[in-house]
Formats: structure tokens, C-alpha cells, sequence
């Protein structure tokens, strides 16, 4: 339950994708983006699922900056995804 004028915020662990996708190591298209579906990538798609999962995280802007500062990202989030 939030505070009224409470904000929160969906924060993404991007080392936690990159770890399991191996962003490195995949193969760019023409315009320079990395794509992950069933047409392009296909075998990494599960790994993004997985890494999507553990990665997002609801949590609260305590003081409404619209970013996480380093006490927010300390404190035990919200939510996980499940």
C-alpha cells in the first residue's frame, strides 16, 4: 500500500540480463540493435525471459527525484516480478 504523493519506481538490474543473455557475444542487425524474439536471437530467448524475472523489481522513490539513489536501491523492494 502507498502513501498518497508516494512514488515508486520499476527498477531493472541490467547486469542481471546481460550475465545470463551473453549481450556481448550477440550478433548485431544492420541498424545496430541486438534483437532477442523468435525470428532473431531465438535460442536466447528464454535466457531474457529468465534474466527479466530475476532483474525487475518495484521499488519506492522516497524522495520523488524520479531516480534511485543508493539508500532507496539498499532498501528491500516492493515487489519482484514472480
Amino acid at each position: 500500500e502507498l502513501a498518497e504523493g508516494e512514488s515508486v519506481l520499476l527498477a531493472i538490474d541490467r547486469s542481471l540480463i546481460e550475465a545470463s543473455l551473453g549481450v556481448a557475444t550477440l550478433e548485431l542487425d544492420p541498424d545496430g540493435f541486438a534483437y532477442v524474439d523468435d525470428a532473431r536471437n531465438a535460442d536466447r530467448l528464454a535466457m531474457l525471459r529468465d534474466g527479466m524475472a530475476s532483474a525487475i523489481t518495484l521499488r519506492r522513490d522516497g524522495d520523488g527525484s524520479g531516480s534511485l539513489d543508493t539508500e532507496e536501491l539498499r532498501a528491500a523492494p516492493i515487489a519482484r516480478a514472480p
